[in-house]
């Protein structure tokens, strides 16, 4: 191991940060001392890790990052079409507040057409259809099930859900921690 000493460094401020990031960045260690500085050849840099604090905004970002990514392999890896989840933002008939859904293809499609066999007549000849929700509910547990089965089988699914669950929880304790004493609404 090469040692190469440098005289006159009485402390390292925000340069000394740059440089002492730079330096790690270029695979070399640096130690401080008040008189001299010493740098040594590191063979690999392994990861850096640095701590701060992500806006609220920023972490509900990663958290719908984090759930595309389910959705993107869980499309890929299912059986059927109709369990294919899809999200969208869109405002309720009423208010111009756009809301995040996410919704499988076989809800979209019994709510939107009638004619489907997932929906009964209100108990008469005439009048609107209504969704079968016991229907609905049977297909959401078959979608739990092949979920399920997936992530067991499939550790990409897997490695996506535990992301995810892991950005929730993050963005659950820091909307706790920054939020503490601000009342209903907290944006930071």
């Amino acid at each position: 191991m090469s040692r190469q000493r440098y005289r006159g460094v009485s402390g390292i401020g925000t340069t000394g940060a740059i440089i002492s990031l730079t330096l790690t960045s270029a695979g070399m260690c640096q130690t401080a001392s008040n008189e001299e500085v010493a740098v040594e050849y590191v063979d690999t840099l392994e990861e850096i890790t640095v701590y701060g604090r992500k806006s609220l905004h920023l972490l509900r970002e990663d958290v719908i990052k984090a759930e595309e990514q389910i959705f993107g392999v869980f499309n890929e890896l299912n059986s059927s079409d109709e369990f294919d989840i899809h999200c969208v933002e869109e405002a309720r008939t009423g208010t111009r507040i756009k809301t995040r859904y996410c919704r499988p293809n076989f809800v979209t499609y019994m709510s939107s057409n009638p004619r489907h066999s997932a929906f009964i007549r209100a108990g008469r000849a005439s009048g609107p259809y209504i969704p079968d929700w016991v229907g609905v509910q049977k297909k959401h547990q078959l979608l739990e099930k092949e979920m399920e089965a997936l992530s067991s089988t499939h550790p990409e699914l897997l490695d996506a859900l535990v992301k995810y669950a892991v950005a929730k929880h993050v963005l659950a304790t820091e909307k706790i921690s920054q939020c503490k004493g601000k009342g209903i609404v907290c944006n930071k």
